[in-house]
C-alpha cells in the first residue's frame, strides 16, 4: 500500500509540471497592446475577460500593435477579448476569435492589412478598370503604402449565431480602426512631421488622434460635444454671409446650417493620410472643415465651410 501511495504521489508531481509547462509554453505571442507608445507592453492573447478591469466603457481604446511592420491601428475596447492579431508574410491580420466548435469557419480574418508596395505603384494600379483591385489604402510608411483587403463573404452561418452577432459588431467598428492607422514612429515619418509643422504642430500623433475624435463625433451628430471643439467668438460663413458665433448655444441654434451634408460627408470621407496642410491650418476636404492648433498646443475646429 505504501509503494501504491507513493507511486500515486510521484504520478501527480508529474502530472501538475506538465500542467504549468503547457500553461508557460503553450500560449502564442500576440501584438496587442494598451498603449501605442508602451514598446513594452505586450498583451497576451489568452487574456480573458476576467483579467480585464470590470471598469473598462466604450470610451476606452485597445491598440492592435505590428512590430514587424512598424504602425498600430486603435480599437473599441470591446475588441480586446473577441480578436487575435498575427504578423504574417503576406501582412497583418486581425481574426475574429470563433467561439463555436460547430462553426464552418474557424477564427475568419476581420482586417488584413498588407504592406502593397511603392506609392508610384499604387497610383498605377489603383486606375486600372479592367482588373480587381480589392484594396483600399490605409497610411504610407517612408513611401510605402499600406492597404487592407477588402472582405468579400460573412463567415457564419446560422450554425453559430453568437459568433455572428460579434462579427456584426466588430466590422460595424472596422473602418474606424482601419482609419486610425498610425506609424509607431510619432505617427509620422519625417516628412509627415514637417508637413504639420507647417500649421504650427509638432505632434503629428496627437493632431491625428485629435481629429478622428473629432470625425467621430461630426459624423455621429453628436453636436452637444461638436460644439464645445470651437475658439469664440469665431466667425463662420452661413448662407454665403459671414456670421459671429459668440458661445456655443448660438452655434446649437445654427448647427444644421453649418453642418450640412456637404460638411458632413467631407469630415466623413476625409482620411489623415491626406489632410491638406499650410500655414494657415489642417485643411477637410476641399475646404469644408479647417482646424488650427494655439500656442499652448490645443487643437481646434478653426472654421466650417458649408
Amino acid at each position: 500500500m505504501v509503494k501504491k501511495a507513493t507511486m500515486l504521489r510521484m504520478l501527480l508531481v508529474f502530472v501538475m509540471s506538465l500542467s504549468l509547462l503547457t500553461g508557460c509554453f503553450g500560449s502564442t505571442q500576440e501584438t496587442e497592446g494598451d498603449l501605442p507608445g508602451d514598446q513594452n507592453h505586450i498583451a497576451d492573447a489568452d487574456t480573458g475577460p476576467s483579467e480585464k478591469p470590470e471598469e473598462d466603457s466604450q470610451d476606452e481604446k485597445f491598440y492592435l500593435r505590428s512590430e514587424k511592420y512598424g504602425f498600430y491601428l486603435e480599437a473599441p475596447a470591446h475588441w480586446r477579448d473577441k480578436v487575435e492579431v498575427s504578423e504574417e508574410d503576406h501582412g497583418f491580420v486581425v481574426r475574429h476569435r470563433t467561439i463555436s466548435k460547430d462553426a464552418v469557419v474557424q477564427n475568419p480574418v476581420i482586417i488584413n492589412v498588407v504592406e502593397y508596395g511603392t506609392v508610384e505603384k499604387w497610383e498605377q494600379d489603383s486606375i486600372k478598370e479592367d482588373e480587381p483591385f480589392p484594396y483600399d489604402k490605409v497610411g504610407v510608411i517612408n513611401g510605402r503604402v499600406f492597404a487592407s483587403v477588402f472582405l468579400f463573404d460573412f463567415p457564419y452561418g446560422p450554425e453559430s449565431p453568437t459568433d455572428a452577432e460579434e462579427f456584426e459588431s466588430l466590422l460595424s467598428s472596422r473602418d474606424e480602426v482601419l482609419k486610425s492607422f498610425t506609424p509607431i514612429d510619432n505617427a509620422g515619418s519625417s516628412e509627415a512631421g514637417s508637413r504639420y509643422r507647417a500649421a504650427g504642430i509638432d505632434d503629428p500623433a496627437g493632431f491625428e488622434k485629435y481629429f478622428r475624435e473629432v470625425q467621430s463625433l461630426i459624423v455621429q451628430g453628436d453636436r452637444q460635444e461638436v460644439v464645445k471643439h470651437f475658439r469664440y467668438p469665431v466667425e463662420l460663413n452661413i448662407d454665403n454671409v459671414s456670421v459671429t458665433i459668440n458661445d456655443e448655444m448660438e452655434l446649437l441654434d445654427r448647427y444644421d446650417a453649418v453642418f450640412n451634408n456637404n460638411v458632413v460627408n467631407a469630415v466623413a470621407g476625409q482620411k489623415t493620410e491626406d489632410l491638406f496642410v499650410n500655414a494657415m491650418g489642417v485643411m477637410v476636404g476641399d475646404g469644408q472643415v479647417w482646424f488650427g492648433v494655439t500656442d499652448q498646443g490645443e487643437y481646434f475646429i478653426l472654421s466650417v465651410n458649408p
